[in-house]
């Protein structure tokens, strides 16, 4: 059991933190824009707070998991690493989606009220 978590947990943990830190990467390449600099990198850096709150939440049952089915040896724990990589990916593509959403709405509210025009 030891040695299942020994390998679940700092791949799942791995695959979590290189996710948050692309978030976060894409935040900090959109703070050149003129409409929506100001936004992205707060923007970002609360999305990938809530990513890695709701992923490590995922990677904790995973581990819960593992040991309820401690039988199945390692076809379950890469069995499980491959749902918990499944989840993560859903999961860091519906906080790309937000993020996406979140600079639009700003770019809207800011061209809306005159502040910046596009060039």
């Amino acid at each position: 059991m030891i040695l299942n978590l020994a390998i679940f947990f700092p791949f799942s943990m791995a695959i979590l933190a290189c996710l948050c830190f692309v978030i976060l990467d894409l935040g900090r390449r959109m703070e050149d824009c003129p409409v929506t600099g100001q936004a992205a990198p707060p923007a970002a850096i609360a999305i990938a707070v809530a990513f890695v709150a709701i992923g490590f939440g995922g990677v904790g049952l995973g581990a819960a998991a593992l040991i309820a089915l401690q039988d199945f040896g390692l076809v379950g724990v890469f069995g499980l690493l491959g749902f918990m990589s499944l989840c993560l990916g859903l999961g860091f593509s519906n906080a790309v989606a937000h993020l996406k959403m979140v600079l639009a709405d700003s770019a809207k509210a800011q061209l809306e009220l005159g502040l910046e025009q596009p060039s």
